[in-house]
């Protein structure tokens, strides 16, 4: 299917460029950019299908898709953060925590990089450096409810019951589910 795309694109720029005059934009240049549009294209489709593969619990297909696209794009950071869910939610934390590291390489503020990592240290039971990536996380984007979730529910680890409410707190102020919110609820009620 991709290579009949690129046929027609490639066919369709021959064509228009049989109409180009010499001072117009060089064959190569045109050819480049089929090529880019293609691959592009090629890369979203995949990356949609990966996606719809994580939506229905398909983890094993899903990490296939996203590792083709990490090799052969390795500067995307969507594909990157799409492995390390895909490894999170697959309790393989290192492998979680090394891909997330280099979504960080890439954008040292990603929020979902930082979020992951909060997560992947929380389940290693590294509580500081939860709260340390769940920090950043919500100074990445600070009316996301779930850096909240994270940094309650690290505190109250570390039994700081009152930073574990007062994040609690701003998680059910922020957050429209109602999966979290009992158990928000019951780390407040811990500090009253």
């Amino acid at each position: 299917m991709k290579y009949k795309f690129f046929i027609l694109s490639l066919t369709t720029i021959l064509f228009a460029c049989s109409n180009f005059n010499s001072d117009k934009e060089p064959i190569t240049d045109i050819l480049i950019t089929a090529k880019q549009t293609s691959i592009d294209s090629d890369y979203d489709s995949l990356y949609n299908n990966a996606a719809r593969l994580v939506q229905q619990k398909e983890y094993d297909e899903a990490e296939e898709i996203y590792l083709h696209l990490v090799a052969t794009e390795p500067h995307k950071e969507n594909a990157l953060a799409g492995l390390a869910a895909v490894q999170l939610v697959s309790d393989r934390m290192k492998e979680a925590k090394q891909t997330y590291e280099q979504l960080l390489a890439l954008d040292s503020v990603n929020y979902f990089a930082l979020l992951g990592l909060g997560s992947c240290y929380f389940d290693l039971k590294q509580y500081n450096k939860a709260v340390s990536f769940y920090s950043k996380a919500r100074n990445a984007s600070t009316s996301s409810p779930d850096a909240y979730r994270g940094l309650a529910i690290s505190y109250n680890q570390l039994k700081d019951r009152e930073a574990a409410a007062a994040n609690a707190k701003l998680f059910l102020l922020f957050s429209n589910e109602s999966t979290h919110k009992e158990r928000m609820q019951e780390i407040i009620d811990l500090n009253n």
